[in-house]
């Protein structure tokens, strides 16, 4: 265990589990513990070949496709695609025992059957049916398991997955829920307002793209060295129409982040942060909403292609500006908008700086910073942003607004139809951080 990453917070949330829930909480370690093995052990064994570019080559002229949970073995001179439990059989047999035991003691549910698919998923090596499973699990149930291949870890070169999940997350019913009164109309809006092309088509049918929002707790993660705050799974427009869009926010790294991280700062470098903790949060959280259901469905032919190594930094940008746009033009429409769309737009500005003051003392992801970068400068040069004469920053909510529409315009364009060159001349405009610098210079 010494060299998996692992988090334990049950302690603190025995009191939401039942009896026999407590009681299975050995095998759920012992499963997450074994994924975290199994993750190890692929991250060195994903490509057992002699040249990368050799395969790299093969690739792009189609004389080999590779999937997105693919492994590959160079015998002979030549490529051939391998199974991962034909490398990884005594992991898969760990898991499956594991499975196995867990079934036994549940009770019959749609949890229960989850398990039964993951049984087979790890049988015959097809995570699809234990990812449709999962995705329509009810959510008022106090614990979700995952333990299947997701996209924490993915390689460029090739768009394939480098990571299984495991963790158990332990869902809550405090605060940051949306009733589901308020959500349908949200998401139905968001998804008739992101751009569509001609060779795509989807219901808006909210039974069909059903979106999940839970507000749950990591009691266990064996991801190494990762933290989510976030996520979509998968990535593909046609499967979550399908099969819905489930997304997690992960209440304890979410409040580290916020305590420790987003809201110091607003209090610090903005002029009159009057939103309360509460408020805040309430906006950050359906910044992160916003993101995963943009992410997740603003997926173009070729645009990884087009965009190439600067694909993601559009992506995420792109995320997070389409889903702000939208998640404000739904609350314009609803009580309370002015407040609402404040605190979305406050918490986003000063996550913005914050990210970026983090990344001076620690290591980031660097399509992320560079998005956040870009949208702070571009709010600065748009004067939706001022620095007043103290040094504190004024934030104009409805300059804001409409910058941002404009942003998200301009990289969803990008996404659309955008080579790497044009995504090149678009970051090289506001990529610079003088002006971020001396914001936290003169204030520290």
């Amino acid at each position: 265990m010494n060299n998996i990453y692992f988090q334990d917070n049950s302690k603190k949330y025995l009191n939401q589990l039942t009896k026999e829930e407590v009681a299975l909480l050995p095998l759920y370690r012992d499963l997450i513990s074994n994924i975290g093995i199994l993750q190890e052990k692929l991250e060195k064994n994903f490509y057992r070949v002699e040249s990368l570019e050799k395969l790299h080559s093969y690739v792009n002229d189609k004389k080999l496709r590779i999937g997105k949970y693919t492994v590959v073995e160079e015998k002979n001179s030549d490529f051939v695609l391998v199974k991962y439990n034909d490398i990884f059989q005594n992991e898969f047999e760990n898991i499956k025992k594991i499975l196995e035991k867990l079934n036994l003691k549940l009770n019959s549910s749609p949890f229960k059957d989850y398990i039964g698919s993951l049984i087979i998923a790890y049988s015959n090596n097809n995570f699809l049916e234990a990812y449709k499973k999962w995705v329509q699990l009810p959510s008022d149930i106090n614990l979700d398991l995952v333990a299947f291949p997701t996209e924490p870890y993915f390689d460029t070169k090739f768009e394939t997955m480098l990571s299984f999940e495991g963790h158990l997350k332990l869902t809550t019913t405090e605060a940051y829920s949306l009733k589901s009164s308020e959500y349908e109309p949200f998401i139905k809006d968001l998804l008739s307002s992101i751009p569509k092309v001609s060779e795509v088509h989807y219901s808006l049918n909210f039974d069909t793209i059903r979106a999940r929002v839970e507000d749950s707790l990591i009691m266990g993660g064996a991801t190494p060295g990762l933290g989510f705050i976030a996520q979509n799974l998968p990535n593909e427009r046609e499967f979550i129409n399908s099969w819905g869009v489930k997304i997690c926010i992960y209440k304890s790294q979410l409040d580290a982040q916020i305590n420790k991280e987003h809201f110091p700062v607003y209090k610090k470098y903005f002029l009159n942060p009057d939103l309360d903790l509460e408020s805040y949060t309430y906006g950050f959280v359906r910044v992160l909403l916003g993101h995963e259901v943009t992410e997740s469905l603003m997926k173009y032919r070729d645009d990884e292609d087009r965009l190439k190594s600067k694909y993601l930094s559009v992506r995420e940008l792109n995320s997070d500006i389409t889903g702000l746009e939208n998640y404000i033009l739904y609350m314009l429409k609803s009580i309370n908008a002015e407040e609402r769309v404040k605190a979305t737009i406050h918490s986003y500005v000063s996550s913005l700086l914050s990210s970026y003051i983090g990344s001076l003392s620690k290591s980031v992801n660097t399509q992320h910073i560079n998005g956040y970068i870009y949208a702070f400068n571009y709010l600065l040069d748009a004067k939706a942003l001022t620095l007043e004469p103290e040094g504190k920053i004024k934030i104009d909510v409805r300059a804001c607004s409409k910058a941002l529409s404009d942003l998200s315009k301009i990289t969803s364009n990008l996404l659309l139809k955008g080579t790497k060159a044009d995504a090149d001349l678009f970051f090289g405009e506001h990529l610079d951080t003088t002006k971020l610098s001396n914001i936290v210079t003169n204030l520290l």
